[in-house]
């Protein structure tokens, strides 16, 4: 796996991680409520403690993967496949890759596909049927 790879993953799982995380935090001092209260006080104050810790670890993660991008970018490679691009980058618009058609925004941010929403042809074939 690149290091574009892992900081995509990184950056893409830590919220669902951080949820879980104070999820079992929460499942944890539930019972404990009942059976040993200094412990649910350790716990809460231990969860509000690493809040910040947490949004922190995530922003690293974000500037770590969106200067990984821009070095890429700059050199005139795909951040994802790594294969050199025939097309001359316009810094201000929107930069598609050839090769994996994966497109980044002038932040160098990938923007992810949206796969969960129809097409706009099979609506509008769809609702000018009904007229």
């Amino acid at each position: 796996m690149t290091i574009y790879g892992i900081l995509r993953a990184l950056r893409g799982g830590w919220g669902l991680a951080c949820f879980w995380l104070y999820t079992v935090a929460f499942l944890v001092a539930l019972p404990t409520v009942f059976l040993f209260p200094p412990a649910t006080i350790v716990l809460f104050g231990s969860a509000l403690l690493s809040l910040p810790f947490a949004v922190l670890i995530g922003i690293l993660i974000r500037v770590s993967y969106r200067a990984w991008c821009r070095r890429a970018l700059a050199a005139g490679r795909c951040p994802a496949c790594r294969k050199r691009m025939q097309s001359h980058r316009d810094p201000a618009a929107d930069w598609k890759c050839e090769f994996c058609n994966r497109v980044f925004d002038p932040d160098a941010e990938e923007q992810m596909a949206r796969t969960n929403l129809p097409s706009r042809a099979a609506d509008s074939a769809k609702y000018t049927a009904l007229q």
